[in-house]
């Protein structure tokens, strides 16, 4: 398990994990995810994480990496 100390439907444990579930949420939806569905994926995971008290912020490094997903690193 990705987040070993939570119960799998125990959002806000899951949201806490933040170097752990939430990384692997991230690069998994970068990496099976079209462009167009990144920032959905994106989202509804932070929305989720919000929803339980566990608000995440967009780094630079996820916004770096939805727009090399999308071939729009400059």
């Amino acid at each position: 398990s990705l987040a070993p100390q939570c119960s799998p439907s125990d959002g806000r444990c899951l949201c806490a994990a933040r170097t752990t579930f939430v990384a692997a949420f991230n690069h998994c939806a970068r990496d099976n995810c079209p462009a167009r569905d990144l920032a959905a994926a994106q989202s509804a995971l932070a929305n989720a994480c919000a929803a339980v008290g566990q608000p995440l912020r967009r780094s630079a490094g996820l916004q770096r990496m939805a727009r090399t997903h999308e071939g729009l690193d400059v």
